[in-house]
């Protein structure tokens, strides 16, 4: 097995550059960062604990790793955090958040240093092909995820979800016994596991009323306001003759709810629009917006339940919980 002396001849620089490049404590340039990193993926190294002095001892430190896109941040992680920190004072471990995380080289960097060692992490929001998760797998670090590992990861992952099926196709359900049978769904980002499965439950719900599926009328949006707006305007476009619209969150129907008010259309008088997730907006929207709520205090304490059977050695293996939304009924949708 390699060494931090071969890493280092490899390299063409000094024990301590290629220490530097680790622990972070001292500068070093983008270029030979990335030149010793590439080295180490390459043998497959990982600096030792032992040679730490971390093995012997837990650090009681345990890390929750936010949405992997920069700059994202959330109303409901509040709550999140929160619930985390508390369940996980009851077990005597404390979280590290981690936000941005945006780039594998930067996950990986921060893994390897053992700068900020934890016992094991927390994952929100897994992408089909999550770099997150791949590089905990490869770390060896015991981790949970708040949504399912999906295709591209192995079932076995441990992980706390909302029912993101069911609450879909009870969301559409709600809108086709009210008469809508021409039903937008505005999902979220194509690579994330919850789409397939708010995809699955919105196809369920159809069916039980015998409506044909339409591709035509599915969108993904960015859970974010400008997202909502730009759908709005492909919606518009195309003329799709639909009478409601399924969102994916209130941050989006925010933006769906500014274009159309820009263009005359009235909700709920000549579109109704439910909700898949109520963050920040759906109770300031005019007029309110229905919503399944999720509870994500609920979620965060799971979580933390999960990991500490995980470090404990309990056998926790693929689905460990499953949360109900509840519904809020707002006034946007109307019977047709």
């Amino acid at each position: 097995m390699a060494n931090i002396n071969e890493i280092a001849a490899l390299a063409g620089v000094s024990k301590a550059t290629v220490s530097n490049v680790f622990t972070q404590k001292k500068y070093v340039s983008p270029e030979v960062t990335k030149k010793i990193m590439e080295i180490c993926d390459r043998l497959n190294y990982r600096p030792s604990l032992l040679a730490s002095g971390l093995a012997t001892r837990k650090t009681n430190i345990i890390g929750l790793f936010l949405g992997n896109r920069r700059n994202e941040y959330y109303h409901f992680y509040g709550d999140l955090i929160r619930a985390v920190a508390m369940k996980g004072d009851e077990f005597g471990v404390r979280p590290m958040i981690y936000v941005n995380m945006d780039d594998p080289e930067k996950m990986k960097r921060m893994l390897t240093s053992n700068a900020e060692p934890i016992d094991g992490a927390i994952v929100l929001t897994p992408a089909e092909h999550d770099f997150r998760i791949d590089e905990l797998q490869k770390d060896r670090i015991p981790f949970v995820l708040i949504g399912n590992p999906g295709e591209g990861h192995d079932s076995r992952i441990p992980y706390v979800d909302v029912d993101n099926e069911l609450t879909t196709e009870e969301m559409t359900t709600y809108l086709t016994q009210r008469g809508h049978r021409r039903i937008i769904l505005v999902n979220s980002q194509s690579n994330l596991t919850i789409s397939n499965d708010r995809l699955t439950g919105y196809l369920k719900a159809l069916r039980k009323v015998d409506i044909d599926f339409d591709p035509t009328l599915v969108f993904n949006g960015q859970n974010n306001t400008e997202s909502g707006r730009q759908v709005a305007q492909l919606i518009l476009r195309r003329s799709l003759g639909a009478t409601a619209i399924v969102v994916e969150s209130d941050l989006t129907a925010q933006g769906l709810f500014e274009v159309f008010a820009g263009m005359g259309i009235r909700i709920p008088e000549d579109m109704s629009v439910v909700s898949l997730g109520g963050d920040s907006a759906y109770l300031s929207l005019t007029p309110t917006l229905t919503a399944a709520l999720q509870d994500y205090a609920q979620l965060g304490e799971t979580a933390v339940a999960a990991l500490n059977d995980l470090l404990s050695g309990a056998p926790v293996s693929g689905q460990y919980a499953m949360i109900r939304s509840r519904l809020f009924e707002g006034a946007s949708c109307k019977d047709v």
